[in-house]
């Protein structure tokens, strides 16, 4: 069934690298993402798991469509019921597994006006108060999100539950289904890459190798891989959420690119925001990696040396190729059209012999010797020497262009992702509100 799924794109050739094997993960695996949720993927499952079991019995009463698909459900139920695990889904429900990193009984205002800017406070330890502003100073136990160290709470797996509580949780869930969607887009194009990389080493086409797999690696990664990278980073970037302090403060004296030095607040962690991911991105290119706020030190220096070689790697995508081709396979390209030359002359003479003795089995051998062209050429064995310099540059140009922008396209595409799992967890949302709930 898988092979099946790959031919819809395109049959490998004999003897090339088959990508079957890893769309066996890749394609359960991304259903999962975007059906994240372990009520209805255990639906998905137990099909898959019937199907399984009771394949010998079924053969003759379900179409054999059916019962080839039942590994496939098993796979896509499996992977479905551990991503609505990550989004905390269960039928559009969160479940409490593991408590809470807030304190849900408990809603006050961050203001001293008391507006309706209501948030959960930290779950302090017993018996702990949390306290906006100053704490009082009467009660010990208190503490004050002014002298608040941050937030120190990891829930144990997936998504906290007191986030469907607030109003900022789409929002919230988006940002991480947005991330895991890029992630996995960056690596499934990478891994594509390395298949083409098989292949090359398998024919020996070491140009093709060098400077379209390892160069296409190289540009990949050093854009999207890296904004992977500082996703994750982010992730782990410490902030302390609750700082109600106007100056920003990192634990330390600290300078950025602009010249704004923040004090030393001691362990207070004061950053309530951390940097978009996209302002990152273009600051690589426009101010040459300067940030505001830098993830880890030398953050800059690895940025730059990333750019630079994502530049350098276009034209060598570009240049070396029909250069190589130009220059070193001439004479190999002139030495064969002296052979064809002078094979077509050996059989003009033949065909005007009357003495020659021609037959079935000299039709066969250029019947064969025709097809084991038509062989070469479609495998690009021969289809290099056949065209000029210029027709050989405006086809690695093409490629190249295509290559450089479909990275960019290709990241986007995988958002699609995060579109499709956000419309299912709407739409179950919606029935469980509009529908379930009314009636009950």
């Amino acid at each position: 069934m898988f092979q099946i799924i790959v031919d819809t794109y395109g049959i490998p050739n004999y003897m090339e690298a088959n990508p079957a094997p890893f769309t066996v993960v890749t394609f359960p695996f991304m259903f999962g993402i975007m059906f994240g949720d372990y009520g209805h993927g255990s639906l998905i499952f137990l099909v898959g798991l019937l199907l399984t079991l009771f394949a010998d019995h079924l053969k003759k009463t379900v179409p054999e469509g059916v019962l080839a698909m039942r590994y496939m459900l098993l796979a896509m139920g499996t992977f479905s019921m551990y991503n609505g695990l990550l989004y905390n889904e269960f039928f559009a429900i969160p479940n409490d597994w593991f408590g809470s990193c807030y304190n849900t009984t408990v809603r006050n205002t961050t203001t001293s006006n008391g507006s309706n800017n209501l948030v959960y406070p930290p779950n302090l330890d017993p018996p702990g108060k949390f306290y906006w502003g100053e704490a009082p100073a009467d009660e010990p136990n208190a503490q004050g999100s002014i002298d608040y160290p941050g937030m120190d709470c990891v829930y144990t797996f997936g998504v906290d539950p007191a986030w469907y509580l607030s109003p900022q949780m789409l929002t919230y869930t988006n940002r991480i289904k947005m991330s895991m969607s890029v992630i996995v887009g960056v690596w499934h194009m990478s891994m594509a890459i390395c298949v083409k990389g098989f292949n090359a080493v398998r024919d020996k086409a070491w140009l093709v190798f060098i400077f379209e797999v390892v160069a296409g690696l190289i540009i990949l990664n050093g854009l999207f891989g890296w904004m992977d990278a500082l996703i994750i980073m982010k992730w782990a970037y410490p902030m302390n959420a609750y700082s109600t302090l106007d100056t920003p403060c990192l634990g330390t004296e600290y300078a950025n690119d602009d010249g704004v030095t923040y004090m030393d607040c001691g362990p207070v962690l004061t950053l309530r925001y951390c940097p978009s991911i996209i302002s990152v991105m273009i600051n690589n290119f426009l101010k040459m990696g300067g940030q505001d706020v830098y993830f880890f030190e030398g953050q800059k220096g690895v940025t730059l040396f990333l750019v630079i070689l994502v530049v350098v790697c276009m034209p060598l995508m570009l240049c070396v190729k029909p250069c190589a081709w130009g220059c070193c396979c001439k004479k190999e390209e002139h030495h064969a059209e002296e052979i064809e030359r002078t094979n077509a002359q050996n059989d003009s003479q033949e065909d005007l012999n009357p003495n020659a003795n021609g037959g079935i089995e000299d039709d066969v051998k250029e019947d064969m010797m025709a097809y084991e062209k038509l062989l070469n050429q479609e495998a690009g064995g021969e289809a290099a020497h056949s065209h000029s310099f210029g027709e050989l540059f405006i086809h690695q140009m093409i490629e190249t262009i295509e290559f450089v922008l479909g990275c960019i396209s290709n990241t986007a595409s995988y958002l699609r992702l995060w579109a499709l799992s956000l419309a299912h967890s709407q739409l179950a949302e919606t029935f469980l509100t509009q529908g379930l709930m009314k009636a009950w």
